[in-house]
């Protein structure tokens, strides 16, 4: 048993440390022309929620996708639970 709690903590701790290293939510700073192109992020503390850059130079707006969904930045659309699945952190390309 302590063998396998072990190994879970061991497999969290590389998950945790492989993934980028981003101490904020994630919100573009919709200042490149990819990010207008682009339009959506992910909302790196909340999976219920997305940045959305619809002009530049302006502030990103948060969006809540509707109950029982998550965004899933793969497909950059809000899913079902039941089809949402971790998926590694990406910074965007500016910051506020």
């Amino acid at each position: 048993m302590k063998f396998f709690v072990a190994a879970i903590l061991a497999v969290l701790i590389i998950g945790l440390t492989s993934a980028v290293n981003i101490n904020d939510d994630g919100q573009p700073g919709c200042k490149e022309a990819i990010e207008l192109e682009v339009v959506n992020y992910r909302n790196l503390w909340d999976p219920t929620r997305y940045w959305s850059c619809k002009q530049r130079g302006v502030a990103a707006v948060s969006v809540r996708c509707p109950d029982e969904h998550a965004w899933l930045d793969s497909q950059k659309k809000c899913v079902e639970w039941i089809d949402w699945n971790w998926e590694e952190l990406v910074a965007p390309p500016s910051k506020p």
